[in-house]
């Protein structure tokens, strides 16, 4: 994909404007794009095209397929080719706690450890639970927490 290609795909991710018009495969690739370019820019503009975009994707894009477009964007975690940070999206904006469980779990395994501080992901994961703005996504990510097994995680 070309440099223009990458450009209009952020100029339409920023424009709500424009979605409405979008088909299902146009709008996870905007997910896909705008998680990639957030996750490796920090990009402020990026972030803020995404609080408004995955809620709007998750009222026209089933389940099914979100947990699709989530598992590729985490194989392309566990390769190296994109920050774990590209899963933030699912974590904060995701409402279905199957979803944000899966990410949650995913985030906290693949997280790089700060200082060598193995509870750096779960650690993580409890923030954002105590800061969590949908029911959905706070029952994810406590669920997530469960899932990793250790009694270290909770809160």
């Amino acid at each position: 994909m070309g440099d223009g290609a990458l450009r209009e795909l952020a100029a339409i991710a920023a424009d709500p404007e424009r979605w409405p018009s979008l088909d299902e495969d146009t709008l996870l690739l905007l997910v896909f794009q705008q998680a990639f370019y957030w996750a490796h820019t920090q990009d402020p503009e990026a972030a803020a095209a995404l609080a408004l975009l995955y809620p709007y994707v998750v009222t026209r894009v089933p389940e099914r397929e979100r947990l699709e477009l989530q598992d590729r964007i985490t194989m392309s975690v566990e390769e190296g080719h994109v920050p774990v940070s590209a899963l933030l999206p699912f974590l904060q904006h995701e409402s279905s706690p199957v979803a944000v469980a899966l990410a949650a779990v995913s985030f906290a395994t693949l997280m790089p450890l700060e200082d060598g501080d193995e509870m750096t992901g779960p650690r993580t994961l409890v923030r954002m639970a105590a800061h969590a703005d949908d029911d959905g996504a706070r029952i994810g990510l406590l669920a997530g927490l469960l899932q990793l097994g250790d009694a270290r995680v909770l809160p």
